[in-house]
């Protein structure tokens, strides 16, 4: 029966809340940490172009005041039928029939769920499951992302996760499993810090130049620092259109304009030269 599935479990064994464990940042005790990410493509938040992917060209920054990345979470769902023949599916449980109602159920978490004004992705990345084409598959494994950016956000996904996942497969006489990895927590760009940062940057590049951009659903293991002190984190552009430059992160086509290192390197040494400043 479904009570009897394995329950939600978490884990989050990953490198950065090691080091903050073994106490990197303890001795000395830092007063800030800054970081920036290449990025080829971002959406301005205002503007003729707002909320529409356009190239991060190099000598350009691009920035969020408060959520700068999201909860980057890790779902593994295994759905458990019963083995029958195909041509007597009646005397089996349908683990693949199930699983595709299980992908239905879970897209309106997003849709129906939750607060249409809180960000949340729920994406399932991977399937697997079945014997051969006339058997009835008892069991499939799905394997999937969750993207939010509200800690109480994310845990009403699990929750609404789980609630899903046992409805459905108990109305199909199915059993579930659902593992669940809380991974990297949102960046939230200290404000504070964040103005002083990019005064410092428009002097190097230009106050035109600095963007203001809509946060994407990336997952960034620097959240777990700026967690602990202050933070900002920036973009920077390292696209180029003339030379065909706009492959996103990620894909087999990505490349930079190595004019990029400059300007990355400028701009960092101007934040902490400034943030040590008397």
């Amino acid at each position: 029966p479904a009570e009897e599935a394995m329950p939600v479990t978490f884990k989050g064994d990953w490198g950065a809340k090691l080091m903050l464990a073994e106490g990197v940042l303890d001795n000395p005790r830092p007063a800030a940490i800054f970081a920036l990410h290449c990025t080829p493509l971002a959406a301005p938040k205002t503007g003729a172009g707002a909320g529409v992917d356009a190239p991060l060209e190099v000598g350009k920054i691009g920035y969020a005041i408060g959520p700068a990345s999201a909860n980057s979470d890790r779902l593994r769902i295994i759905i458990n039928g019963k083995l029958a023949h195909g041509s007597t599916p009646h005397k089996g449980v349908d683990a693949i029939a199930v699983a595709a109602q299980v992908i239905n159920g879970i897209q309106l978490i997003r849709s129906r769920g939750t607060n249409t004004l809180e960000p949340v992705v729920v994406t399932i990345g991977m399937i697997e499951g079945g014997n051969r084409e006339n058997i009835i598959a008892d069991r499939v494994e799905m394997k999937g992302t969750v993207r939010t950016y509200s800690t109480q956000v994310r845990d009403q996904v699990i929750e609404l996760l789980d609630r899903t996942i046992a409805g459905i497969t108990t109305a199909h006489g199915a059993t579930y499993e659902l593992d669940y990895r809380k991974g990297y927590p949102s960046i939230n760009n200290d404000r504070e810090l964040a103005g002083k940062a990019l005064s410092s940057i428009s002097r190097i590049v230009g106050a035109e130049s600095v963007i203001e951009t809509i946060p994407g659903m990336g997952g960034e293991d620097f959240s777990y620092f700026a967690d602990v002190i202050p933070g900002f984190y920036y973009r920077l552009g390292v696209a180029n259109v003339d030379r065909g430059i706009v492959a996103g992160v990620h894909t087999a086509e990505f490349d930079v304009d190595e004019e990029c290192l400059k300007v990355g390197v400028a701009t960092m040494s101007a934040i902490v030269c400034d943030q040590l400043a008397p």
